[in-house]
């Protein structure tokens, strides 16, 4: 994400805004205002990003909201379930010196408590050195 751009051999830097208003004039003046407009200005979407970043995402806010409307006679019987392993890392208590049997018996209960009937899947993701969507989380 840098302001300038490569015409011919020479470097040329951009000043997002003054790009803009000379795009507006030149529609305003053609009349041709979806051919002046009909690429993005940038490389990324901006609202995706900040400060070079990918933006943080707000995963509650997200869960809050698409719980509030989902309708659960719409859902397939069995309902299907798909849980971050790391959120329930972080929602299950481990007694000191339990087993593991006892954890086990500890995260199906917590899973049937919120679930109640249906199939659940938990995934444990982990990070390869590979480029991986969450990169720009790595380094925030």
């Amino acid at each position: 994400m840098v302001n300038v751009c490569k015409v011919g051999g020479d470097i040329i830097s951009l000043d997002p805004n003054i790009l803009f208003s000379r795009l507006v004039l030149m529609a305003e003046r053609t009349g041709e205002i979806s051919e002046y407009f009909a690429f993005e200005l940038t490389s990324v979407p901006m609202s995706l990003f900040k400060n070079g970043y990918l933006r943080k995402p707000d995963k509650p806010s997200l869960h809050r909201k698409s719980v509030g409307h989902c309708n659960k006679e719409l859902l397939p019987c069995p309902a299907r379930y798909v849980v971050d392993g790391g959120y329930l890392l972080r929602k299950v208590c481990w007694c000191k010196g339990s087993t593991f049997l006892d954890l086990l018996k500890a995260y199906v209960g917590f899973l049937r408590s919120k679930v109640g009937g249906g199939v659940v899947t938990v995934v444990f993701d982990g990070y390869a050195e590979a480029p991986s969507t969450k990169g720009h989380e790595h380094r925030r």
